[in-house]
């Protein structure tokens, strides 16, 4: 389990957020290692909507990911306040696809999406966060999937290297042109 805390980096004059994982020292190798591969695949993806790495710094055997500060709730919290209206659910929507359609361009998966790893800032806009487990797919031959068996699970698709895929599950779905289905 990772901890986030508020900094402030002295040289730039601004706050930035600094990740580090709470392990005992027998486990502290392996997060090392871990948290140097979040930073790699959160670094790789420079979008609006995603938060962005400065840096990893290490000491000792432990390695801690300073990366942007984004003022705010995240979802999970602000959904606790109530339902948010429809056209801010779009919205949320929107930039999240957006951020996610980035990372997938990058060979990045997040596998963790949920209201908790994405941040609601203060000027309105959404930042995805939290790329610890995320799976790179760096230099991977990119398999398109435009249809999945109605009973498959998305995880498997991953698990055999695809990059992108569209699981279409629920009333949403819809015939479209020669038999594939559209969202």
């Amino acid at each position: 389990m990772g901890q986030v805390f508020l900094c402030s980096d002295r040289e730039l004059g601004r706050k930035v957020a600094l990740k580090c994982l709470l392990t005992s020292r027998q486990d502290a190798g392996g997060d090392h290692d871990r948290i140097v591969r979040e930073a790699k695949a959160a670094a790789s993806i420079n979008h609006p909507n995603v938060a962005s790495v400065h840096h990893v710094i290490e000491h000792g055997e432990r390695a801690f990911i300073v990366m942007e500060y984004v003022h705010g709730e995240n979802l999970a919290a602000a959904l606790t306040h109530g339902r948010l209206p429809m056209a801010r659910v779009v919205e949320i929507g929107r930039e999240l696809a957006s951020a996610l359609s980035a990372a997938h361009a990058k060979g990045v998966i997040h596998r963790d999406l949920k209201p908790a790893n994405i941040q609601m800032g203060s000027g309105g806009g959404v930042k995805v966060l939290d790329f610890g487990v995320a799976r790179a797919t760096f230099g991977t031959t990119a398999i398109l999937v435009d249809r999945l068996d109605e009973h498959a699970r998305p995880q498997r698709v991953v698990q055999r290297g695809a990059r992108r895929h569209a699981a279409v599950h629920g009333p949403g779905a819809a015939p479209g042109p020669a038999g594939r289905r559209a969202l």
